[in-house]
Formats: structure tokens, C-alpha cells, sequence
């Protein structure tokens, strides 16, 4: 056996139990060869520390690479490539994952480095979703989604260039919807309510900055 097949192996039997490993892991990326394994031996146990998998397909007679590398616990990254004269080229949605394996950041890439389109997530404790938000460059701009901690959203605002220009939607935590005031192109009123739904703070916005804040 050689000892690329011996490293998948033992990864293999990791999952399934007869290596038990400190974390679980899975691919990211479904299809694809694994070019590269490395392994860490802590506290007798075999740990994967470290992954390259590629795998090229064909989309509307383009050929696109996806390239899935790990190295734990510094980075987990899904990136698309356009293949052009032999050239990769970012392309498309790059995804980002934090060690547990949770979407932590995406980036829209075309053809550079420089990715200036954003969306990123944050978790409750336990995992369940607690925002999506949309950025270009460092600034907040276009759909900003809250949730509850029982999955259900709470606020979905919109930004413009870091400045909050509506409140399109706003729900207790029973998915009955509440008054969001009447913020419109960055200027009025919002509602602030508590996580129980209860109304305890009104903020008004002047070209979509926060200027003053009653307290209820």
C-alpha cells in the first residue's frame, strides 16, 4: 500500500470510528483527488492536520477548477477557479470556513485577487445562524439578515455604502411581524425591540447614520 493510499485509509477508518480522531472533519469539497495528506499523532491519537482535493468540471464550455485546501488550524478554503489559456483565474463565490466548519466568509471574485464583494456569517453558540450580512469592500452594503436563536428571522435591513437605508422586515421570535418604524433612504425612524418583542428603544437615522436614540 502505497502511502498516499495508507493516509486516506487511516482517515477513512478515522470517521467510521477505528481511528478516533479529537474533531470531527469532513470534505467541503464532494468529487475531486486528494493531492495532498498530512497527519499529527496527539495524545496517541492520529489527527488530520492538513488537505489539498481538486477536481475539474465543465460549465457552459468553460472549465472550472475547485481546489478545497485545510491546514488546521490556520484556514479552511473552497475556491473556484475559471481556467483560462492554462491560467486559473478566481471566479465566482469563494467560500471560507472556521475549524469546526462553519461558512464564515464568502467572496465574489472575478478574475482578481482583490475580491471586493463580501458576505459573512456569524453563529449563535450551538450553531444556529445569527446574521448574514453583505459588504462591498469593509462596508456594509445591500442584504443584512438577523436571526433568532430558534432559527426564525428577526430583522432584515438593507445598507448602502455602510449606511442603513430601510428596515424591510421585522418579527418577534414567533415569526409575527413588528413595526420597523418608517426608516425610507436613510432618513426616519426605527423601532428597537427586545428579544421578547417588547418595543424599549425608537433611533433616528439622518442619511443613514444613527443620530439620536429615545429611550421607551
Amino acid at each position: 500500500m502505497t502511502r498516499f493510499s495508507s493516509c486516506l485509509f487511516l482517515f477513512i477508518s478515522g470517521l467510521s470510528g477505528v481511528v478516533h480522531a479529537q474533531y470531527t472533519h469532513s470534505f467541503k469539497l464532494e468529487y475531486g483527488e486528494v493531492t495532498k495528506t498530512d497527519y499529527r499523532v496527539q495524545q496517541g491519537q492520529q489527527v488530520l492536520v492538513e488537505y489539498e482535493r481538486a477536481w475539474t468540471t465543465v460549465e457552459d464550455e468553460d472549465t472550472i477548477v475547485f481546489r478545497e485546501t485545510y491546514k488546521y488550524p490556520k484556514f479552511w478554503r473552497l475556491n473556484r477557479y475559471l481556467l483560462s489559456d492554462g491560467d486559473p483565474k478566481l471566479s465566482g463565490w469563494q467560500q471560507n470556513f472556521d475549524e469546526d466548519g462553519r461558512l464564515f466568509l464568502e467572496q465574489l471574485c472575478q478574475g482578481s485577487k482583490k475580491c471586493t464583494v463580501s458576505r459573512r456569517y456569524t453563529y449563535y453558540p450551538g450553531d444556529q445562524l445569527m446574521t448574514v450580512a453583505n459588504y462591498y469592500k469593509e462596508a456594509l452594503h445591500g442584504s443584512h439578515l438577523v436571526y433568532y436563536n430558534n432559527g426564525q428571522l428577526r430583522q432584515h435591513i438593507w445598507y448602502e455604502n455602510g449606511r442603513m437605508q430601510e428596515v424591510l422586515a421585522y418579527y418577534d421570535d414567533s415569526g409575527n411581524p413588528l413595526d420597523p418604524g418608517e426608516l425610507c433612504d436613510g432618513n426616519g425612524d426605527v423601532n428597537v425591540y427586545s428579544m421578547n418583542g417588547s418595543l424599549y428603544k425608537i433611533k433616528t437615522y439622518r442619511k443613514g447614520k444613527a443620530r439620536k436614540v429615545k429611550e421607551l
